[in-house]
This record gives C-alpha cells, sequence and structure tokens, in this order.
C-alpha cells in the first residue's frame, strides 16, 4: 500500500539547499520513489505506491547530515506527491 515519509525542514533556502537534500535522499530511497523537496515550503517528502524504501530514522539523518534541521517527521499510509499537502498534514500534527 501507499506510504510516505513527511518532513518540515528548517535550512532549506535556496534551489541548491532544495538539489542537495533531494539527491541525498534519491540515494537512499531510490529512483523509484517520488521525492520532492520544497523549500518555498520547507518540506522535503518521499512517496511511494508501494511502500517507501526508507525509514524515518534514515530520513532524519540524510536531512541532518546535509546541514538543515528537521523540525517534524511523520509517516502517512498514502501517496502524497505535493508539497504543499505534505505541509498541511504535517500542520495538523503536533
Amino acid at each position: 500500500s501507499a506510504e510516505t515519509v513527511l518532513g518540515k525542514v528548517n535550512g532549506l533556502v535556496c534551489m541548491e539547499c532544495q538539489l542537495k537534500l533531494s539527491r541525498s535522499l534519491t540515494d537512499v530511497a531510490g529512483v523509484k520513489a517520488t521525492i520532492q523537496v520544497a523549500w518555498p515550503e520547507g518540506v522535503a517528502l518521499v512517496a511511494s505506491k508501494d511502500s517507501v524504501n526508507i525509514t524515518e530514522d534514515e530520513f532524519a539523518s540524510i536531512v541532518e547530515n546535509n546541514g538543515f534541521e528537521l523540525q517534524k517527521i511523520t509517516k502517512v499510509d498514502q501517496y502524497i506527491s505535493s508539497p504543499s499537502d505534505g505541509l498541511k498534514i504535517l500542520k495538523s500534527i503536533n
């Protein structure tokens, strides 16, 4: 079943940051996953129509190893490919 790992990321300030984090997430999650990193929203997500090939811990490590701060993280049992939809979900959790 579909899954998405969503993270609210501090420190994403430009396109370069976005690309750097995107590449690192792709290295772990693989090219079959949908990976979105949106610096204006400060959101990173890894989505799959099957199960995602990345744990929340791996996701958190990748964010932090790239020099960013992970504010929130969650995993949902649905396919989310839009950073703005991801942001709504992240805002709804504590």
